[in-house]
C-alpha cells in the first residue's frame, strides 16, 4: 500500500536516530518557533515559551537501541500492554522521493513484490498473526503483529523476525510475482483515482515546487509501472535494500529480557549482507514541477487492503 500524499509528505526519514534529542538548529532563539510564540502569546510570556521549547525531551527509559555489525539499526521496547502480544516493524529508509525519473512508483511495486512474495510470510501469517506494508515519500515499512505464543504454543518472536528478514533481505523477486503485483498496483491506482487525490497532488506541487515531494508521489506513474520487468525491480531492491538502510522496531510483551530479544535479532538478521549506495542515486528535480500534471497516471497513494488467507494483507 502507498500512504496518503499529504500525510506521507509530513513524515520524517529516520525517527529512531535520536528520540529525546534536539535537532541541530532547533533552538527557539533562531526564529524557528516564532509562530509558536505568537500562538501562545495570550497565555504565556515569550521568554517562557522559548525556554520550554529549548528543553530537551527525555528519552524513554526502557528503550534499547543498537546496531548490528552489518549496519542494521534496531529499537527494542518492552511493553506488557496488551499482554502476550508484540509487534515488529522493519523500516527501509527508501520511498518515492528516492526514485529516479524513470522509476516513479517503483518503491511501491518493490514493497508489493517483496512482502506478498515471501513464502515464510505465507507459512506463518494466521492464527492471530497479521501483517501489512506501506510506502510513502521517505519510507517503506513492513510490519507484523502477533501473539507472543500462537495457538500451537509456538514462540513467535524468532519466526516473525525471520519473516521480516525474508521479506526485505532474501526475496525471490520472481518474474511471475512481479507481473502479478504490477496488475495489483494498476488496479489499486484506478480504484483510488479521486478528486481528493488530485487536489492533494496540486497542493504538494505548490508547497514543494523546489524538491521531489512535489513530483514523486508514492503510487507513481502508471505508464512506467506497466513497462517495468523483473530486472528493474531487482535493480531497485539491490540499490536500496541493505541493512544499513533499515531500522527494526520490536515492541511488546516478549516473555524474554531485552538481551534475549537482541540475540534473536542478531540470529535473524546477522546474515544479511552489508552494502552501500551506488554513486549518484538521487533523481533529478524537474526544472518546473508546476508544469507537471497533478495526475499523470498517478492516483491516490493509499491502497485499500485485501484479505490474505483471512488476515490483513496489502
Amino acid at each position: 500500500a502507498a500512504q496518503p500524499a499529504v500525510l506521507a509528505a509530513a513524515s520524517k526519514p529516520d525517527p529512531s536516530a535520536g528520540a529525546g534529542a534536539k535537532e541541530p538548529g532547533s533552538s527557539a532563539g533562531d526564529g524557528r518557533w516564532n509562530s509558536v510564540v505568537r500562538a501562545l502569546a495570550d497565555v504565556m510570556e515569550p521568554s517562557e515559551v522559548t525556554s520550554l521549547l529549548d528543553e530537551e525531551l527525555p528519552a524513554h527509559a526502557d528503550i534499547h537501541r543498537g546496531r548490528l555489525p552489518n549496519g542494521l539499526r534496531y529499537v527494542v521496547l518492552p511493553n506488557k500492554t496488551p499482554g502476550d502480544r508484540f509487534e515488529a516493524h522493519l523500516e527501509m529508509h527508501v520511498g518515492s522521493v528516492d526514485e529516479r525519473e524513470d522509476e516513479q512508483g517503483l518503491a511501491h511495486l518493490v514493497e508489493h513484490v517483496t512482502f506478498l512474495g515471501s513464502k515464510k510470510r505465507d507459512a506463518w501469517l494466521g492464527s492471530g498473526t497479521r501483517g501489512n506494508a506501506y510506502t510513502d515519500f521517505h519510507h517503506t515499512v513492513f510490519h507484523v503483529h502477533s501473539p507472543t505464543y500462537n495457538k500451537d504454543s509456538t514462540y513467535m518472536i524468532p519466526n516473525v523476525l525471520d519473516i521480516l528478514y525474508d521479506v526485505a533481505f532474501n526475496p525471490q523477486l520472481l518474474d511471475t510475482r512481479v507481473a502479478k503485483e504490477k496488475k495489483a498496483v494498476l488496479a489499486e491506482a484506478q480504484m483510488m483515482n479521486t478528486i481528493e487525490y488530485r487536489v492533494d497532488c496540486q497542493l504538494l506541487q505548490h508547497l514543494h515546487w523546489d524538491n521531489n515531494l512535489g513530483c514523486r508521489f508514492p503510487i507513481g506513474k502508471l505508464d512506467q509501472v506497466a513497462q517495468w520487468d523483473a530486472e528493474k525491480v531487482r535493480q531497485f531492491h539491490e540499490r536500496w535494500y541493505f541493512p544499513a538502510n533499515a531500522t527494526l522496531y520490536v515492541v511488546g510483551d516478549f516473555h524474554a529480557d531485552v538481551a534475549g530479544v537482541v540475540e534473536m535479532i542478531e540470529q535473524a538478521f546477522g546474515a544479511a549482507s552489508p552494502a552501500t549506495h551506488e554513486p549518484g542515486f538521487e533523481g533529478p528535480v524537474p526544472a518546473n514541477p508546476e508544469s507537471t500534471s497533478a495526475f499523470e497516471g498517478a492516483t491516490k497513494a493509499y491502497a485499500p487492503v485485501a484479505a490474505v488467507d483471512g488476515e490483513t494483507g496489502e
